[in-house]
């Protein structure tokens, strides 16, 4: 089960969490490679990539975040985490943005 529909199972019935929206610059952490460019700030994404999709060996995310408004960051990931985020629902951008749904017996 993927942790963005994981169940939490309260009293009053159950409730489908979803991670948290995050803004752009606290969602990503900076990606680290051999054969990364130093000078340049890549975005780590999913499966190896980063967000504009360069993959390289053993590729992983670093302990810092990675910061789209800094003028090293890449301007592609950059680009990317745009889309990703224009996609985020208004609506499921709250706090308590989560769906609820009645335990029926």
């Amino acid at each position: 089960m993927s942790p963005r529909t994981a169940p939490n199972l309260p009293d009053e019935g159950l409730a489908i969490g979803f991670q948290p929206y995050l803004p752009v610059e606290m969602r990503w952490e900076r990606a680290v490679a051999d054969g990364l460019p130093l000078d340049v700030s890549h975005a780590f994404g999913i499966f190896d990539r980063t967000l504009c999709g360069v993959q390289q060996v053993g590729m992983s995310p670093s302990d810092y975040g990675w910061l789209p408004q800094l003028g090293n960051a890449c301007r592609a990931c950059r680009e990317a985490a745009g889309v990703i985020d224009d996609r985020w629902p208004q609506a499921m951008r709250g706090e308590d943005a989560r769906v609820s749904v009645a335990r029926r017996l």
